[in-house]
């Protein structure tokens, strides 16, 4: 597969997981109302940056821990905030 698909797909996929978002709807409005090329960019700035912290540190913590441990621990956080979830709503 070609590295321009790959980035290709992965954008578009994070395109499609974003509409409808809240963070997506504040910047569209925000554009609606101010300069729309400076908006888009500082968005895409935005959201850039967010990745590339997780993925760093998503990459150190997968150097230090086991898979085995990585899978326990994020299906008990995932439990965690359900039961939390449910009990708040």
């Amino acid at each position: 597969m070609r590295a321009g698909s790959v980035v290709m797909s992965v954008a578009v996929s994070i395109a499609i997981a974003e509409i409808g978002d809240k963070t997506q709807l504040a910047t569209a409005a925000l554009a609606a109302r101010n300069e729309p090329i400076g908006t888009w960019i500082g968005a895409t700035a935005g959201a850039t940056a967010a990745g590339l912290v997780g993925a760093v540190f998503g990459q150190g913590i997968g150097r230090r821990l086991g898979d085995d441990v990585l899978r326990y621990g994020s299906a008990a956080l995932f439990a965690v905030f359900g039961v939390v979830l449910l009990v708040t709503a």
